[in-house]
């Protein structure tokens, strides 16, 4: 991060305490961190993460790139693809092959991405640049390669993975529209992986853009299935979540917390002020949530009295700072709650839920995983649906400018 140590508007606070890996920051500080494939191609951006050191312990993960490509009309060339691998060896722990993605499809933004087959093709051209390369570069082999799998129908996803696991990156992503189908897709391929011994050396496996809180219960549940039918600690499990950023700035949501009980299993959320009357309030922030809501006010984040929208880019690097620390805890939280034994985890988490840690074990163990997959098929597709509330759970009413701020607890 550049300047460090210039000041915020937050009293106390640097700008280095927002930058998510820095081990001192006063308001967030992450294990765990991922970023775009393609922040090699901007060159601040770029710069900054060559330029750093990761903190003992830490995690830098770099993604595929296929969001930015699906979403783009642009295709790396091979060459475009060699210089991505280099900044993924050179700044990353763990780091996914480049691959186009079959989402892209059905959205029609990339003509490239027509067909599964013109998807299948340019990824398999691509891994094999990263196969070339992972034996050329110096610093290529203390970085963790993951192998995307991903696909639309499971015939799509068992396909996919029969083509590109005869490059031996050892560790796996999954991708795509059934990434989320841990029933009748997810687990079905790991059962897959198991039997061709493609995991007897995985230290890592992601999930592509998945960080709703079911999604806390199914995959803790895989990391430790895994290890117990492995025999081995080393293995991780992660997901990541761009929400804490993009709902807090395009959407206007403030995030409170994780709902989290016997009948309910969801985020809290509020809508966000945007108004020149609160620009300069010394009202507290609506949320204490996170370190960092207890030090801001409303005027730190409303600070245009003269213009539309009030915020500037402080503002919202301090509500996805914010955001990322609520989002994290309330993950934690769900995980820690989904290891509770079945009898006594229905008291903590809805009933749908309790049973996934068990059924998943049971089905990664063998035996007769067939009869148990079609038992719990439903169930456990349904684990990650959607759960952001339709309607807030709380209720803020916003003050006019330096006036102060009440937070009523919503009946949801």
């Amino acid at each position: 991060m550049q300047y460090p140590d210039a000041p915020l508007r937050v009293p106390g606070l640097v700008r280095g305490d927002l930058d998510p890996l820095n081990p001192n920051s006063k308001v967030c500080c992450l294990g765990t961190m991922l970023i775009s494939a393609f922040d090699s191609m901007k060159g601040e951006i770029g710069r900054l993460f060559r330029g750093r050191k990761l903190p003992p312990g830490a995690r830098l993960i770099i993604d595929s790139g296929g969001k930015s490509i699906q979403d783009t009309i642009y295709l790396p060339s091979i060459e475009e693809a060699g210089e991505i691998m280099r900044f993924q060896a050179s700044v990353g722990t763990s780091a996914m092959t480049l691959d186009a993605p079959t989402a892209g499809i059905e959205k029609r933004i990339n003509p490239a991405l027509r067909s599964y087959d013109d998807c299948l093709a340019i990824t398999l051209a691509y891994v094999a640049e990263y196969d070339r390369l992972r034996g050329v570069l110096s610093n290529a082999d203390r970085v963790n390669w993951l192998n995307v799998v991903q696909g639309r129908t499971h015939a799509e996803v068992m396909r996919w993975y029969d083509a590109v696991k005869v490059y031996p990156f050892s560790n796996w992503a999954i991708a795509g529209g059934r990434r989320t189908k841990y029933g009748s897709a997810v687990l079905p391929l790991l059962l897959q992986m198991l039997d061709d011994r493609q995991l007897d050396h995985t230290k890592h496996i992601h999930f592509l853009g998945v960080g709703s809180l079911g999604a806390a219960v199914a995959k803790t549940a895989i990391l430790d299935a895994l290890r117990t039918v492995l025999g081995r600690q080393d293995l991780i499990v992660t997901c990541d979540d761009s929400v804490s950023a993009t709902s807090s700035g395009k959407q206007r949501h403030l995030h409170m917390g994780a709902q989290l009980g016997h009948n309910i299993w969801r985020w809290e959320w509020s809508g966000m002020f945007d108004h020149a009357d609160y620009a300069g309030s010394t009202a507290p922030f609506p949320s204490i949530a996170s370190p960092l809501a207890r030090r801001v006010r409303v005027g730190d984040v409303c600070v245009w009295d003269d213009r539309e929208h009030t915020w500037d880019e402080e503002s919202r690097v301090l509500l996805a700072s914010h955001a990322a620390y609520v989002r994290v805890v309330g993950y934690i939280e769900a995980a820690r709650r989904s290891r509770l034994y079945k009898d006594e985890a229905v008291e903590f988490m809805p009933e749908h839920l309790a049973g996934v840690r068990w059924a998943v074990m049971e089905i990664l163990k063998g035996g007769r995983p067939g009869a148990m997959l079609k038992a719990w098929q439903a169930q456990l597709d349904d684990v990650n649906r959607p759960n952001l509330p339709r309607e807030p759970g709380v209720s803020v009413h916003l003050p006019l400018r330096r006036a102060k701020l009440s937070v009523h607890p919503g009946t949801a």
